[in-house]
């Protein structure tokens, strides 16, 4: 039951009469992987370190496929960085890269997907056409941000302007002088 995981004792190995060795956390850890309790797999991974017993390549990648899945970017750089100082690199490291790029392109964020080029060249990995393609879309979602820019904004302050007229309505304020000054507002600036 993964509910037990949670409730896992998280102690340092001086506390146990038999302390948990590497492969004992490596088990655990997948457990938790498996359960999708990816904030005690990190508590026992943090620990296990602390424990002096390395974590393997693949029990990262294990993490780092978890936390791409559960569509966490912090949580997918933050193994990255484990792994990173670690001087691991991922199994499957073309595709594991390019979801990792497909995930920072839903959250848009374009920061990350070019950090993790960056990382791809750092411990030389090609890119392949589907990492170029995941950039592609993300490329395609910036353009159409930006060139709709100005449409968003009038949408934007559209909406402001509707919030404060609800709000002096809610507040007390007659509605029909709520739409004439709106009104009066709107024909001021179309004459500029």
């Amino acid at each position: 039951d993964h509910r037990d995981l949670h409730s896992f004792p998280t102690r340092r190995s001086s506390d146990l009469s038999n302390p948990p060795d590497a492969v004992t956390y490596t088990a655990l850890i997948e457990a938790c992987i498996k359960a999708q309790a990816l904030p005690k797999a990190f508590e026992l991974m943090q620990q296990m370190q602390v424990e002096k017993h390395a974590p393997s390549s693949p029990l990262y990648t294990s993490l780092l496929e978890a936390t791409i899945k559960a569509e966490d970017i912090d949580a997918i750089f933050k193994v990255l960085g484990m792994m990173r100082s670690a001087n691991v690199r991922p199994s499957n490291t073309s595709a594991t890269f390019t979801a990792i790029v497909v995930q920072c392109g839903r959250a848009n964020n374009v920061d990350r997907a070019f950090e993790t080029m960056w990382y791809m060249k750092l411990v030389n990995v090609r890119p392949t056409a589907s990492t170029y393609s995941a950039l592609g879309d993300l490329h395609q979602q910036c353009d159409w941000l930006l060139s709709n820019y100005e449409a968003r904004v009038e949408a934007r302050n559209g909406e402001i302007d509707g919030l404060k007229k609800a709000k002096a309505v809610l507040s007390g304020a007659d509605y029909a002088l709520v739409q004439k000054a709106s009104h009066t507002h709107l024909r001021a600036i179309s004459r500029v």
